[in-house]
């Protein structure tokens, strides 16, 4: 009986996983609770490594042929998110440019440890998302003179932007449609223009039956990003929390243009919330929020998801870029 019901189980999640891969592809956006699915969809996975143990410890065919589905339908929906992107090889340079991208949760309680542990993340760029008064005057004091030049837009609530460079701001701008700041950075006589985007969460409302997702305001925000974007010239930064998780299709537009620092230089899911230093109900973050992107002419040497325990819900990134010419840092 019990090995019966083995098989069933595994059947009914081997189908379901390939219905689900089949739908994703064919357009995951198109009803709420498929596109719900899809952005913890790695961990619908996880399961699939199991099932091979099933059938070694029951030695049934029915169970093996379940494996060799599930596996199937891993490398086919799950095992190209997980890995490098291709083309984003590393160049030989030393000298490199350190990008921070930060969600500091604007009801942080511990300002003062949050701004010593970003400083601690030795940033020569640092993009912060939902800067509230307090944490900014904490980020002022902790940061001294290393970070000399900032364009801050405080306020208590998710709308609050800062950035912090150790080279000149030289234009500073808030584009309208899309939730960000924007600066030109002059490093060392390379100008860079970075975003730093914190898009509208996905909104939750009562259904007939039940709650129903809509990104409507995040994609239309998206999108503004993008044209703005495409009327940029030069090199470009895009850091922050996107409210958008990689498996998303809208991500798909971004990829097109930019380089995603932590696909081209990490294998594995970089997930990012909710943090679990800051919270017990979840002993690892579950997706993947915070990014780091830039033109395809900027080389991503390494990246890397720090979930530091501070008052805040998102785990941090950071990027060590290469520019077309050496980078002086002057750390």
């Amino acid at each position: 009986m019990f090995r019966r019901l083995c098989i069933a189980v595994v059947m009914v999640y081997v189908s379901g996983l390939g219905a689900l891969t089949l739908l994703w592809g064919l357009g995951a956006d198109r009803f709420w609770w498929l596109a719900l699915l899809n952005m913890f969809g790695t961990w619908l996975f996880v399961p699939a490594a199991l099932v091979p143990l099933a059938a070694l410890l029951l030695r049934s065919r029915w169970l093996a042929a379940g494996a060799a589905i599930g596996l199937l339908w891993f490398l086919v929906g799950a095992l190209p998110g997980l890995l490098p992107q291709s083309g984003a090889a590393a160049r030989l340079e030393t000298q490199t440019l350190r990008v921070v991208s930060a969600n500091i949760l604007y009801s942080n309680r511990t300002p003062d440890e949050t701004a010593a542990a970003i400083v601690a993340l030795n940033a020569d760029i640092l993009a912060i998302q939902e800067l509230a008064p307090d944490g900014a005057a904490a980020l002022n004091a902790a940061l001294g003179t290393t970070l000399p030049y900032r364009f801050e837009l405080a306020t208590y609530g998710a709308s609050g932007f800062g950035i912090y460079s150790r080279y000149p701001i030289t234009i500073e701008s808030s584009p309208v449609g899309v939730r960000l700041l924007q600066a030109q950075i002059d490093v060392n006589g390379q100008p860079i223009t970075l975003f730093n985007v914190h898009p509208t969460v996905p909104s939750f409302s009562r259904g007939r039956f039940t709650p129903r997702m809509s990104t409507r305001a995040r994609d239309s925000e998206l999108t503004a990003l993008l044209r703005v974007l495409d009327a940029t010239q030069g090199m470009v930064i895009v850091a922050g929390d996107l409210n958008t998780a990689e498996r998303e299709p809208q991500l798909a537009r971004f990829r097109t243009r930019l380089t995603d620092t932590f696909r081209a230089t990490n294998i594995g899911p970089g997930f990012s919330f909710p943090n679990p230093g800051a919270t017990r109900n979840y002993p690892v973050p579950l997706i993947r929020l915070d990014y780091i992107w830039t033109s395809p002419a900027i080389i991503p040497t390494s990246a890397a998801v720090h979930c530091e325990r501070v008052g805040t819900d998102h785990c941090w990134t950071h990027a060590d870029l290469v520019l077309p010419g050496a980078v002086q840092a002057g750390r």
